[in-house]
């Protein structure tokens, strides 16, 4: 068997969630019906695709993050020292 449909069935395997030692039980002459193959394969037998990672989507691909934490004023600081004092370590 050539190893470019070798591959095409590792590939329908993967992207149907089966394990790749079920890919050669695949049936097909080229990429789409192997992949048909391996979601009917699938749903017979249960296996589902894993999830994608989700990105963080838009058009910065996820590069943009939320504002950073604020750091607390001189007065919070203080206020929280004199709390410590006054009632311990809570």
């Amino acid at each position: 068997m050539s190893q470019a449909l070798e591959k095409a069935k590792q590939e329908a395997a993967a992207a149907a969630g089966l394990p790749l030692s079920m890919a050669p039980r695949l049936r097909g002459g080229n990429l789409v019906q192997l992949t048909d193959d391996a979601r009917a394969l699938a749903r017979e037998t249960g296996h589902t695709p894993e999830p994608r990672p989700r990105s963080g989507g838009g058009f910065d691909n996820g590069a943009r993050q939320g504002a950073p934490a604020k750091p607390p004023s001189m007065d919070e600081i203080i206020r929280a020292d004199v709390r410590r004092k006054r009632f311990g370590d809570m």
